[in-house]
């Protein structure tokens, strides 16, 4: 870079320690800062939609795709796609926001909305089994 005359800021350790992305969960969710928040929110938004999308596809693994029976896993990836972009895109506006607490509070909804979901499947499919 030097050789092309490009400048890069050099970054100091101390803003890099004290940045949200160099804290670890714990030390998230003790802040009171609303990038910390969503921080903590953008880290823990893939596992919950694993453990969400777990009541969805868990069913449709045990059971035998054949004909008609193969549905549900079109379903289950149409709800996967849609409920992973809607997370996604909620978290990118949550950080151009001047206030991402109500951003958030509406990704936890969505989290809770598509795990309720996935538990009621997963019931109805275990009632079965």
């Amino acid at each position: 870079f030097a050789r092309n005359s490009i400048d890069l800021p050099a970054s100091s350790a101390a803003a890099a320690q004290n940045s949200a992305e160099a804290m670890d969960l714990v030390e998230l969710a003790r802040q009171n800062d609303p990038a910390a928040r969503l921080e903590w929110a953008r880290r823990l938004a893939a596992p919950l939609l694993c453990a969400a999308m777990i009541g969805f596809i868990f069913p449709v693994l045990l059971t035998r795709a054949r004909g008609r029976q193969m549905a549900p896993v079109l379903i289950a990836i149409g709800i996967y796609l849609a409920y992973s972009n809607l997370v996604q895109l909620l978290l990118g506006r949550a950080a151009l926001a001047e206030r991402p607490t109500e951003i958030l509070v509406a990704v936890a909804g969505l989290h809770a909305m598509v795990l309720l979901f996935g538990l009621i499947q997963f019931g109805r499919w275990w009632r079965r089994w």
